[in-house]
């Protein structure tokens, strides 16, 4: 893995981590740490970076790219 995409992945976990408030599962995990497009890194480090979004909202989102990595 490239140095680029481990330095998203671990943004995109102690970012979700942050606000979910909480460790993440093993599954939820496992989905987020594949390795993806700079485009879809960046889209998901925006989305869970928006301060709009609560944590119910990442919850949700957490959820459906668990259902679309199946």
């Amino acid at each position: 893995m490239e140095d680029i995409d481990r330095n998203f992945i671990n943004t995109i976990i102690e970012k979700l981590k942050e606000r979910l408030g909480r460790n993440l599962t093993k599954e939820e995990f496992n989905v987020f740490t594949l390795q993806r497009s700079l485009l879809a890194y960046e889209m998901i480090l925006d989305f869970i970076s928006d301060n709009k979004e609560s944590a119910k909202e990442i919850e949700l989102y957490v959820r459906k790219v668990i259902e679309e990595n199946k």
